[in-house]
């Protein structure tokens, strides 16, 4: 039976072609959908890089432990109860007497603890002094992350454009040395002149290099923080950053906000707790107990029960522990010198760094506004020049001298503008407002 056109088509070799080049073409468009990158603004890059970094879960999850703490600083304070049960055989030998008797005991143990030297209260007051203190670390980690994105962020968005401007001086340093080597044939120019302007056109070719070196640096850790590709990156608007105070008011702003400084602050008043903890272990220690007993033998009383409840307080007075204790509250002395001096430097550093970053601010927005206004000038000579040139009233190379200058003033206008952008996230970073809100 000769087979009909449909079953000629699918079997044949075109048919199997198109369907195989089909199915690749499916398998290519999903797999650029899973890799694809979507604009992210610099809020968006800093929660992303917040939300993958290890070093943060780390930290989370070291809060978490040591919050674990305060249940057990809670537990001094909570009744012990256990049961004991004994059952056995009692087995007495008295010269040529020997007995065996049924031997039973149940034992319920409570007590409440009702004075231990303040120990309990100061261990509880550590305990929460210390979740506080990791919680403001697990913070200072976080705005850390969104600190490194940040500069990440402005330095790709600073080195691709120094890149593309790098790239177009190159087109037009190419065609000024081809200019510039037929009117040094003419005699029109020096060798001198001839040799700047090939110099400069090497140290472009050389920047050129070294830009797109630092972008893909900086590409790479922007995907290595946020898992995305650094794609549509935008700035802030500029109009909106504020002078962050004066400088004194920014200073003491950062040291109260801090979360670096708050987590020290709070480690010192954790030692000192334990200071009192410790010295609470040489104080008298009072307990309420309850016993309830029932003891069956066969043995006394012709084998019936015997039930016995007891309450009382119980005073402990430590007198000497081997000097145990002694040690214990010499340690915690230490320890809280230490963490005050942790604390003490700090300080120092938050400062050092307030006052450095709040100078580099105001010098960057006043190198900034005059790269503009420089920009903006170069701008329109070079429009300037351009009628000259189109009017033929200007050379080639002199026109393509002042695009050169148009250009390099550009390039000195965004290294500029990153840097005061990447200053001022360093601002937002000691006063604690640098993390995104959810």
């Amino acid at each position: 039976m000769a087979p009909n056109r449909l079953e000629q088509r699918i079997f044949s070799p075109m048919f199997k072609i198109k369907i195989i080049s089909n199915l690749l073409l499916f398998f290519v468009i999903i797999l650029s959908i899973s890799n694809s990158s979507f604009a992210l603004n610099i809020d968006e890059a800093m929660k992303l890089g917040i939300e993958n970094s290890i070093e943060v879960q780390i930290e989370n999850k070291k809060t978490e432990y040591i919050s674990i703490s305060e249940y057990e600083a809670i537990s001094d304070f909570l009744p012990n109860a256990n049961l004991n049960y004994r059952d056995g055989t009692r087995r007495t030998a008295i010269s040529s007497l020997r007995d065996k008797q049924k031997d039973e005991v149940r034992t319920l143990n409570i007590n409440q603890p009702l004075f231990s030297g303040f120990s309990g209260v100061s261990r509880y007051r550590e305990s929460l002094y210390k979740t506080r203190s990791a919680e403001q670390n697990l913070k200072f980690k976080k705005n850390e992350i969104a600190l490194k994105v940040a500069d990440i962020y402005f330095n790709i968005l600073k080195y691709q454009k120094l890149a593309e401007l790098s790239e177009l001086l190159n087109k037009d340093y190419q065609k000024l040395i081809i200019l510039a080597h037929k009117r040094l044939a003419l005699k029109d120019i020096g060798f001198d002149e001839f040799s700047a302007h090939e110099l400069k056109a090497k140290k472009n070719e050389i920047d050129f290099n070294q830009n797109k070196i630092a972008l893909a640096s900086y590409k790479t850790g922007f995907t290595h923080l946020t898992n995305q590709n650094p794609a549509d990156l935008s700035y802030p608007d500029l109009s909106k950053i504020s002078d962050q105070n004066d400088l004194l008011d920014f200073v003491a702003i950062a040291v109260n906000q801090n979360p670096k400084i708050k987590s020290a602050s709070l480690a010192s008043k954790a030692k000192k707790s334990a200071i009192l903890a410790e010295s609470g272990k040489l104080m008298p220690e009072i307990s309420l107990n309850y016993q309830a007993e029932n003891q069956k033998s066969s043995y006394y009383f012709n084998g019936s029960d015997v039930k016995n409840k007891t309450i009382y307080l119980n005073f402990s007075i430590p007198i000497f522990q081997s000097g145990v204790e002694y040690a214990g509250i010499a340690k915690a002395y230490k320890e809280n010198q230490i963490a005050n001096l942790e604390k003490q430097l700090s300080i120092k550093e938050i400062e050092r760094d307030a006052l450095e970053q709040h100078q580099k601010f105001l010098y960057l927005k006043e190198s900034l506004s005059s790269s503009i206004s420089a920009l903006e000038t170069s701008t329109k000579t070079l429009k300037l020049a351009k009628n000259r040139f189109d009017k033929k009233d200007m050379s080639s190379m002199d026109y393509l001298l002042q695009e050169i200058d148009n250009i390099e003033i550009q390039k000195q206008m965004i290294a500029v503008k990153c840097d005061y952008l990447i200053s001022y996230y360093n601002l937002k970073f000691l006063i604690d407002e640098i993390s995104p809100k959810n």
